[in-house]
């Protein structure tokens, strides 16, 4: 799907690719996060070619917020530090406020320790993806890939959170 792609980021920069659907955003995400290898060419962080041997180092630096989020049939605590085990308590709650999740998961039975269903199916659409936002800053990662972070949401959400991400990255200089 891609040909003769090449960018460049510094930090601070935001980067949107726009297109139709099958022009090659989602494969752009994957070739960035390594979950996808170039037939040709390289992706190079820092000047260095990404391969697997530093792969593992790469994606600790990238947080992820899919468009279809991956929640796992645990509580929200473990939906966050699963990936990232060594986020402490507080690091976990700073996250979920900047991606404005703290205030209904306090409202949930257990709170942090509320299961959250089947691919979070006791959340709305909403919800999982602020969820999703804040795994993707709990330990503070230097960069944030969101691949269509809004495409399965209403009109209300869609504008929550980009607001939510384009506040992240102003403050953090992601």
């Amino acid at each position: 799907t891609l040909r003769g792609v090449s960018f460049s980021l510094r930090r601070g920069e935001i980067l949107a690719l726009l297109g139709r659907n099958g022009a090659g955003k989602t494969t752009a995400v994957n070739l960035l996060l390594g979950f996808l290898l170039p037939k040709a060419g390289e992706i190079r962080v820092d000047g260095k070619a990404l391969t697997a041997a530093n792969l593992r180092a790469w994606r600790r630096q990238a947080g992820y917020v899919p468009q279809d989020p991956l929640i796992l049939n645990a509580s929200v605590r473990e939906n966050l530090t699963r990936f990232h085990p060594g986020a402490t308590e507080n690091d976990v709650i700073t996250a979920l406020k900047a991606a404005m999740a703290w205030d209904f998961v306090c409202s949930l039975p257990q709170g942090l320790d509320t299961s959250l269903g089947d691919r979070g199916v006791r959340l709305s659409g909403g919800e999982r993806q602020r969820v999703a936002i804040a795994r993707a800053i709990v330990c503070d990662q230097p960069i944030i890939l969101a691949d269509e972070p809004t495409g399965s949401l209403d009109a209300a959400n869609k504008a929550n959170v980009m607001d939510i991400l384009m506040r992240l990255c102003k403050e953090s200089g992601k």
